[in-house]
């Protein structure tokens, strides 16, 4: 599917013209940035505010995105050189009080947002007026059509070189537990492996949502198993999950929690920017799943903080 990234100047549109100039993208590292080229479509297409509009449109049209995460795949290759020359080091917490760590080395790297770029999936819920589900979700999942995040490939391939294994711990949902070869691991095998990602015929090294009765929403079961037979020199993610567990709780229990561990990010600890979604937005609205679009922005409003409102 076709990226397409909307500069939308409402306030324009009745004083110039019947159609509009969308932006579309060229893939990202080519030859020509993404605003050089432009198709039209009709004003009766363009969507309404979405939520979404300005945060999809930061990831998918900005150079400052694709700065922040060159740079922290950029601090990512300095830190793997650094844990691979100290072999008492673990980024995992689930290894810090091991007697003894695992020879091989591996790094654990989340895949959503963190090596593929699901924009135009979030893009698409913009274009349409429609919020997140799961049945649209795994319908992009299976299309295994997403690029990757920006420095990631090349981070991936750095990490090889070196003899290091790439683990990947994702929550897409392999939905039936005991199964392996789901639909959506074999999709998301293809995805990387079109990316020209190098994946192993003999051990799993894409450990999926589900494969297993005991691997739910929380990481940390997956990090213990690939912490048994490897020493986990970084973690890299976007997601507070992806680092630790116990993390859906509330923003001040995250943030202390992130705040005890500060000594690991940066070091150990890689994380990249997503403001389109995540476990940060969730702990906002509360534990409920059924919340109307409306009953959630509303939530989300009272956690802002303006000028009046202390800290």
């Amino acid at each position: 599917m076709r990226t397409i990234r909307v500069f939308v100047f409402m306030a324009l549109v009745p004083l110039f013209s019947s159609c509009i100039i969308l932006h579309s993208t060229a893939p990202r590292g080519g030859s020509a940035p993404p605003w050089r080229e432009t198709v039209e479509i009709e004003e009766a297409a363009v969507p309404g505010a979405h939520e979404q509009l300005h945060a999809v449109l930061w990831v998918q049209a900005s150079v400052e995105y694709d700065a922040v995460c060159r740079t922290a795949y950029s601090r990512a290759r300095a830190a793997l050189d650094a844990a691979l020359a100290d072999p008492k080091w673990t980024a995992a917490l689930e290894q810090r009080e091991a007697n003894a760590l695992p020879g091989k080395p591996a790094v654990i790297m989340d895949l959503d947002e963190t090596v593929l770029d699901n924009s135009p999936y979030q893009a698409q819920l913009v274009l349409e007026g429609k919020p997140f589900d799961d049945p649209s979700w795994k319908r992009w999942v299976l299309r295994g059509e997403a690029r990757g995040v920006p420095g990631a490939l090349d981070f991936i391939r750095y990490a090889e070189s070196k003899g290091v294994t790439v683990c990947y711990v994702s929550n897409r949902d392999a939905e039936t537990p005991g199964d392996r070869d789901s639909p959506q691991e074999r999709s998301t095998r293809r995805n990387l492996e079109a990316l020209g990602v190098s994946l192993s015929a003999e051990e799993d090294t894409i450990l999926l949502k589900n494969e297993l009765q005991d691997w739910g929403s929380d990481k940390g079961t997956r990090r213990t198993l690939v912490a048994r037979s490897y020493r986990i020199l970084l973690l890299v993610g976007d997601d507070l999950g992806d680092f630790m567990s116990g993390i859906r709780t509330d923003p001040e229990d995250r943030a202390a929690k992130a705040s005890e561990h500060a000594g690991l990010w940066g070091r150990g600890w890689i994380m990249l920017p997503n403001p389109m979604y995540g476990s940060w937005e969730r702990v906002l609205t509360g534990p409920e799943t059924r919340l109307t679009p409306s009953e959630a922005l509303k939530r989300k409003t009272g956690r802002l903080r303006g000028m009046d409102k202390p800290r």
